[in-house]
């Protein structure tokens, strides 16, 4: 018995092989062979939880509370944490900042010369020495240039050296003035975090 194959199956057939045709060729289309032999820098390697140690360019940020970046020479590297606590060397802090160690905050010491306007290129301090026969040491910060705010003042007297010291905001503007001739006196700067 000769049997016939019916339209409708044929159609199903001829219709699948369309549709397999198309997706094959589809992606066939868009597929790009590797530039070079793995692992040839096709793919950057992720960051993992292997023994290894890892570097990733650009930025590495988790959920938005934790970021760190790290650029080319000239640029800053940065940590920033939005919400919680920082504990360095230690697991559970108490404190938005929790050490246990040394921490280094301060930049290098720089001689300065009193009575010249110097602008804060950081946080930090002034420590201003005088001794002499009754010099007034007078310490002035504010943002106006020259400083008009009187912060720290201190009398030398009977040739005893006296110290003051005067902390200093970014971007603001300092002076040290001398009342009078001194024997010995000294004007340093002192940044934080530099």
């Amino acid at each position: 018995m000769n049997k016939q194959i019916s339209y409708k199956i044929v159609s199903l057939v001829f219709g699948i092989l369309v549709i397999c045709f198309t997706i094959g060729f589809y992606v066939y289309a868009v597929w790009q062979e590797p530039t070079a032999a793995p692992p040839g820098d096709n793919v950057p390697a992720p960051i993992n939880v292997g023994g290894e140690s890892q570097t990733k360019s650009g930025a590495l940020g988790v959920s938005g509370v934790f970021r760190a970046w790290g650029g080319a020479a000239g640029s800053s590297d940065g940590l920033t944490v939005s919400n919680g606590n920082v504990g360095i060397g230690m697991t559970t802090p108490t404190a938005k900042l929790d050490v246990v160690g040394t921490v280094e905050i301060f930049g290098a010491w720089e001689d300065k010369n009193a009575g010249v306007v110097y602008q804060a290129p950081s946080d930090g301090f002034v420590i201003a020495i005088a001794q002499g026969a009754n010099v007034l040491i007078e310490g002035l910060t504010d943002s106006n240039n020259p400083p008009t705010t009187r912060r720290v003042w201190e009398n030398a007297v009977n040739q005893a050296p006296e110290s003051v010291t005067m902390p200093v905001k970014k971007g603001n503007y300092w002076r040290i003035n001398f009342s009078a001739a001194t024997t010995y006196s000294r004007v340093s700067w002192l940044p934080l975090g530099q």
